[in-house]
């Protein structure tokens, strides 16, 4: 399955999120923040925002959350706008995905790897490159410092990121001209089509 079926079809209930991590942890929480991310409580959304974000980045690295959190980003963000809600939060939404743009920008551009070996999101979810069940805190804290995900997995990580920012491109024009960060979206992803990154 290519990057654009991936993101028309996928559903959260099929990425095992259990055998993902983030900065912190295993996104086994995540379809219970997506679930309040979509709630009508400001409250709600915004720790779940904020637990998200948490896990999305930490000093420029990014981690196999990112990717697939970034999909379900991108559909509430969606649903956000066609019901005119919450301008402040919208914007919050936008300034994390600008955040992982420009990270993945930097990331491929200071790589000195040429060509990125895993083709789509698809691939990124082979066993080889999620953690097994959890059996324990121990077990997991010597998952992090074996840590089975090489430099040429992150790198191609981030080509599978730019294919799912390019997806939302553009939803991400039509409201651009209301959100500064959706104009900064749109000037990287012009950025990654002149240096040809996919």
């Amino acid at each position: 399955m290519n990057n654009i079926e991936f993101c028309q079809k996928i559903k959260i209930s099929d990425i095992p999120w259990d055998r993902i991590v983030g900065c912190y942890e295993r996104a086994t929480d995540f379809p219970n923040l997506y679930s309040k991310l979509n709630s009508k409580n400001n409250h709600e959304r915004e720790v779940a925002l904020k637990k998200i974000i948490l896990n999305i980045e930490h000093q420029s690295s990014l981690f196999p959350f990112t990717s697939y959190s970034l999909i379900f980003l991108f559909r509430t963000l969606q649903t956000l706008i066609l019901e005119s809600e919450n301008t402040q939060f919208i914007n919050d939404v936008l300034d994390i995905i600008l955040k992982i743009s420009n990270i993945v920008k930097l990331n491929i551009e200071n790589s000195g790897i040429k060509k990125h070996k895993i083709e789509n999101l698809s691939e990124l979810l082979c066993d080889e490159y999620l953690w097994e069940k959890f059996e324990s805190d121990e077990q997991d804290e010597i998952n992090w410092e074996e840590n089975i995900l090489t430099e040429g997995y992150y790198f191609s990580l981030s080509f599978n990121i730019i294919d799912i920012i390019k997806f939302n491109y553009s939803f991400i024009k039509n409201i651009s001209m209301s959100y500064d960060s959706g104009k900064e979206i749109i000037k990287l992803i012009d950025t990654f089509e002149e240096r040809n990154y996919t």
